[in-house]
């Protein structure tokens, strides 16, 4: 477990409001919180969808459980001390070169290294009913390295029908078109993969 070293130095204007603060081991990291409800449900969501795509051989940043203290808490209505009390933050590593998805130029997409890793990522979501990655938003950062680049999801917080699945009411399966799958920017990438397979 990490916990913070310095005052928060910023708030994502997201949903969640994550924060991006430096930790005990000088490494900047993008935490989500609990925002002082009383169970965890979304971070627990966070890092679930976060391990199974590790454990599948996505890219993903490091992720660590980190304590983030109060006299580090900015103290604005987007960022409260009950935000972080008595519970830890989901954080993952800062990408301080990663672009997000949109960002990237289409002509820079022959350098991504994981292209198979948009197939794995877009049936993990509709195997974990992951309802905020679709056309609209994609949570994904683009990564440069000296490899190349390198795709990696993001913010898994609406996993399991946005958490509002229980045990009268299962989960609502998505489809393909609930997701990435009929993206433009998904149909390039993957016949590419395609291509190159039969090409073999």
């Amino acid at each position: 477990m990490l916990y913070s070293i310095k005052t928060i130095n910023k708030i994502y204007e997201t949903g969640d409001k994550p924060v991006l603060v430096e930790c005990s081991d000088l490494n900047n990291y993008v935490c989500k919180h609990n925002r002082g409800q009383p169970i965890a449900y979304k971070l627990f969501a966070e890092w679930i969808a976060h391990c199974f795509l590790a454990d599948l051989g996505v890219s993903v940043s490091r992720k660590e459980l980190i304590k983030i203290k109060d006299e580090h808490v900015q103290g604005t209505p987007e960022c409260q001390i009950a935000f972080f009390k008595n519970t830890l933050t989901f954080g993952t590593l800062h990408l301080k070169e990663a672009l997000e998805w949109n960002q990237l130029n289409p002509i820079n997409s022959k350098y991504i290294q994981n292209k198979t890793d948009l197939l794995t990522i877009a049936f993990c979501d509709i195997w974990l009913a992951n309802e905020d990655r679709n056309f609209n938003n994609f949570n994904l950062l683009c990564n440069p390295s000296k490899e190349g680049i390198f795709i990696i999801p993001i913010d898994h917080a609406a996993c399991f029908n946005s958490l509002s699945f229980n045990k009268i009411q299962n989960l609502a399966l998505l489809t393909e078109s609930d997701s990435i799958i009929f993206t433009s920017e998904f149909r390039n990438l993957v016949r590419q993969v395609v291509k190159k397979e039969k090409d073999i």
